[in-house]
């Protein structure tokens, strides 16, 4: 009788190893996607930085943000980000735009934005813009956005 069952227990190893095996490749693509979901989390962190940077220069510069200088529609990201913004020229509006852009050329891919006034108000809504899909690979569209609205 101990013959008859002398192969059972290898074939028990193997199938404990293949099941094993499985459980370890699930872990491994568990943990490709959380850092994957971590890079967007990143960039989204980001976007929620930047939006506070160009309403704190429109609040010093009030009278220019009221006035329409600080709207703008959506461009095109910038090729390259500059480490440093030298011999910037034109009004302050146009240096803090500037400067704004350049900030999401380097911490966002493809990272550009757009400020809107609501008219006859003091409303702007701010909106940024960037392309990822690290996260959530099923969508048809790349690009990701953040908003926000603020009254100076």
């Amino acid at each position: 009788m101990i013959k008859e069952r002398a192969g059972f227990t290898l074939l028990e190893v193997l199938i404990a190893l293949l099941v094993l095996s499985i459980g370890l490749l699930g872990l491994a693509m568990l943990q490709t996607r959380a850092l994957s979901c971590n890079v967007s989390s990143t960039y989204r962190a980001q976007a929620t930085n930047l939006s506070p940077f160009i309403i704190d220069s429109m609040r010093v510069n009030q009278v220019a943000a009221l006035a329409g200088q600080y709207n703008s529609t959506i461009p095109s990201p910038l090729t390259s980000c500059v480490s440093t913004v030298s011999s910037i020229s034109g009004t302050i509006a146009a240096q803090d735009l500037l400067v704004w852009r350049n900030l999401m050329a380097c911490t966002l891919p493809s990272g550009t934005g757009s400020i809107t006034q609501i008219t006859n108000t003091n409303t702007f809504t701010i909106l940024i813009r960037w392309e990822d899909n690290r996260c959530d690979q099923t969508a048809a569209s790349l690009t990701t956005s953040f908003s926000t609205s603020t009254d100076l």
